[in-house]
């Protein structure tokens, strides 16, 4: 690969020669930031990264699409800015600088955005390719390994940061003022004063983790345990409850030694601002009473009067002021003092347990690589026991294994790959008809998709739980290695420490890495979230399709239909489409031979209906029944209640059509085409009914004759038979 770097390298310098000329025409600092609009999902912003220089074996073109590829190379003048969540106090930024050479091996990193370089440079490599002033903005990155030579961690607001402050700053690192007064000195000595409870309860805290760590004998137990690791003389099921028991203990004292390691560090940190401040404060003070003595000197010079008498005095309060901060001080000094000395054992006993933990974590790994030569046996429990964190990285791991997990599942590539399948099976549907081989395709896709959800969907909500409670860890970390540079921000003490505690460098390089860590496990949860609301989206296209097939099914074979019925698990859908079409079937047969029926019902009521106003006459002032009409209207129910009697068995088996069909639709029945002449039918006998019903309250109506209620008993009684077939 190398070979062939060299021989095109003036071909790669006139390309980037000519990228270098268009990226001048087209300022990537707009592209950078209308790409990152766009693209900065998921990635909490990124990381902005600067190099004075980047040099090694890579592809230009690859790198000017956003693409790095670095598999040897190294870069000068390095700055690495992360800006954190927002706070009461601004938006937290990390800069991380390193002037190098930072040596990389195997970089990989994709960019957001287009990067951006100044000019080419020459390289001393000859294999190489050398670029000056890049910016890039890095959504993700991935390295063999990396060492920042020298390097610098710089916390801060937004807008505060040494590169945003045009004043110098003094080489012992303190932001100093041209000058300070009495009172900014007492602000000084006043904050650190009250800041000091803060270093009581972390050092309150130190101590309870190391006397933890002693009590419960946390490092005992891990020797112990490894101690009874033999994996020559020990059962398989044995050995997997000591692998169990070597993870517990180490995660343990995992977590306590780096909580310590970590309390300690930050302690250090606050007391070494607290020094840098009360330095700073003491050169003020010098100044002061020096610029009192030369002032009180030429007042002593000067003609004595009111006015010099006044200025003496005032200086003389000035001085009593400064003697009183000096006091002050003296006392945060020993303050101080006695902190350093509560601190130093435990820094001490960091140091001791930090190494022994290094030790531990190694022997682990020599266990672990034996057991991984036993392929004879199965190991796979015991092995995963003894996968267990770096020192200090705990959280990382749990981050990691948690990415692990949900990358092993395939739902989101397996839903989208579905719902492609069912889209094109539509189209074929509809057109003409669906192959058989796409049919099993989508059959088989979906039954991969119901194992995997029903395998891991205990998981996935396991995971949701386990992400908040790793999110909630995760801030409260950042949280204490930030908390020197919050108090002193919070006090508005301005001082910034360049030599920190190279533990809490570390760390803070770690929470960079960490929060891409739960941004990327955030958007792969919300990955699986919507592949699951795809694969119910699937679930209904599904249906739709078979509707299709359904439709069209004079288009396929009885062998075609069975066959895709099989594939798409729609045999329920099949069975249930013949059913209805019988039942159709059978309905409209039994609507044609009961309609004449019910046509001579309904002839009968219109006839007892235009009969009935004639039954009573009456003459003066009494009513008279007319017998012929009564006669008439008798003869007229007679014929009807001998339809009625014919329509019973039809309608009650229409009226049994429509109940199976409401089974098998639900409430899409009263819709169905189909269907709408066997509902008409029922309705036209419902009508029937009705018009009995207001013929009967009419009758019960007419002054009393006892041949009418006769007649209207007989008439409730067709009521009654004509109310049960309806039901």
């Amino acid at each position: 690969m190398k070979t062939n770097r060299k021989v095109h390298k003036r071909i790669f310098h006139f390309t980037i020669a000519l990228i270098f000329i268009i990226g001048f025409s087209c300022p990537s600092s707009i592209s950078l930031a209308q790409e990152e609009e766009v693209d900065d999902v998921g990635h909490s912003g990124g990381f902005i990264v600067k190099s004075e220089k980047i040099e090694g074996v890579m592809d230009a073109f690859e790198i000017m699409q956003g693409n790095v590829d670095i598999p040897e190379g190294q870069i000068t003048g390095l700055t690495i800015t992360k800006i954190l969540t927002e706070t009461e106090h601004g938006t937290l930024v990390i800069n991380i600088k390193s002037p190098g050479p930072v040596p990389l091996d195997d970089l990989r990193a994709k960019s957001i955005g287009l990067p951006f370089f100044a000019s080419l440079c020459e390289s001393e490599q000859e294999e190489w390719l050398c670029m000056e002033g890049v910016e890039m903005t890095l959504s993700e990155q991935s390295v063999n390994s990396i060492v920042l030579p020298n390097a610098t961690v710089e916390t801060c607001y937004e807008g505060q940061c040494e590169d945003d402050k045009e004043e110098e700053i003094e080489e012992m690192s303190i932001m100093l003022d041209e000058s300070k007064s009495v009172e900014d000195i007492e602000h000084d000595l006043n904050s650190v004063n009250a800041m000091m409870h803060v270093v009581e309860e972390q050092i309150e805290r130190a101590e309870e983790t190391d006397q933890a760590i002693t009590d419960d004998e946390q490092e005992e137990r891990v020797k112990q345990s490894l101690e009874n690791f033999d994996i020559n003389e020990i059962e398989l099921d044995e050995l997997e409850v000591i692998a169990n028991d070597i993870h517990n203990n180490y995660s343990t004292f995992n977590k306590h030694v780096s909580q310590l390691a970590l309390t300690t560090a930050v302690v250090d940190d606050i007391l070494k601002h607290m020094l840098l401040i009360l330095e700073q404060d003491e050169k003020e003070m010098t100044r002061l009473e020096n610029e009192i003595d030369e002032a009180n000197e030429a007042i002593s010079e000067q003609k004595q009067t009111q006015q010099t008498q006044e200025a003496l005095a005032e200086n003389e309060e000035l001085a009593k002021s400064i003697s009183n901060l000096k006091e002050l001080m003296m006392e945060i000094k020993d303050k101080i003092d006695k902190h350093q000395r509560a601190l130093h054992p435990l820094e001490k006993s960091s140091e001791i347990l930090t190494e022994k933990l290094t030790q531990y974590y190694e022997k682990i790994q020599l266990k672990a690589e034996k057991v991984d030569k036993l392929e004879e046996r199965d190991d796979k429990q015991i092995r995963k026991a003894l996968d267990v964190a770096e020192p200090g990285k705990d959280l990382e791991k749990q981050l990691s294994d948690m990415m692990q997990q949900m990358n092993d599942t395939d739902l989101v590539n397996l839903t989208t790959k579905h719902d492609q399948y069912i889209k094109e099976a539509s189209e074929q549907a509809k057109s003409s008809v669906l192959s058989v081989p796409l049919a099993k395709q989508i059959g088989q896709l979906d039954a991969r998709i119901e194992e995997n959800i029903n395998e891991e969907s205990a998981a996935w909500d396991e995971q949701s739980d386990q992400l908040s409670e790793l999110e909630r860890k995760f801030e409260e970390l950042v949280s204490l290695i930030q908390l020197p540079e919050t108090l002193f921000l919070e006090y508005k003490l301005n001082v910034l420490l360049e030599e920190k505690h190279d533990y809490r460098v570390e760390m803070f390089t770690n929470i960079s890495q960490w929060q891409q860590f739960l941004s990327d496990l955030k958007e792969k949860q919300e990955q699986i979230k919507n592949a699951l609301e795809q694969h119910e989206l699937n679930q209904t296209s599904l249906d739709k399709l078979a509707e299709v097939i359904i439709k069209y099914k004079q288009r396929y074979t009885v062998a075609e239909l069975t066959t895709i019925a099989q594939h798409l698990n729609i045999g329920t859908q099949l069975a249930r489409e013949r059913k209805l079409s019988e039942l159709i079937e059978n309905g409209n047969h039994v609507v044609n031979s009961v309609t004449p029926i019910i046509d001579t019902a309904s002839s009968h009521i219109e006839q007892l209906e235009a009969i009935l106003p004639g039954l009573v006459n009456k003459v003066m002032v009494v009513n008279l029944l007319q017998e012929d009409s009564l006669v008439e209207f008798k003869d007229a129910f007679a014929k009807f209640e001998q339809s009625v009697m014919k329509l019973e068995r039809p309608v009650k088996q229409l009226n049994n059509h429509l109940a199976i069909a409401e089974d098998l639709l639900g409430d899409q029945a009263p819709e169905h085409q189909e269907l709408q002449k066997m509902y008409a039918t029922m309705d036209t006998v419902t009508d029937i009914m009705n018009r009995l019903e207001v013929l009967i309250e009419e009758l019960d109506t007419l002054p009393y004759f006892s041949k009418i209620k006769d007649v209207v008993k007989e008439m409730q009684a067709v009521q009654t038979q004509l109310e049960s077939v309806l039901q």
